[in-house]
């Protein structure tokens, strides 16, 4: 998911780079990819994952769902 990050970044910069005025929709579009960039950053190691994955399925079962 980086990687295309990176490059949304970069052809966003590069159309704002010629143009005196930048549309709102690029600005916003440029505060997403920010914003995502910070939830993967903060997202959960794959090792952490696997823990709440098996909770949740200890869970499902004690409540008698197939998980």
């Amino acid at each position: 998911m980086r990687p295309f990050l990176v490059g949304a970044m970069e052809y966003l910069n590069s159309f704002a780079e010629g143009n005196i005025e930048v549309p709102v929709s690029i600005i916003r579009a440029m505060n997403d990819v920010e914003r995502i960039a910070k939830m993967e950053e903060s997202a959960l190691t794959v090792e952490k994952q696997d823990v709440i994955r098996c909770c949740m399925l200890q869970i499902a079962r004690l409540a008698g769902e197939n998980g």
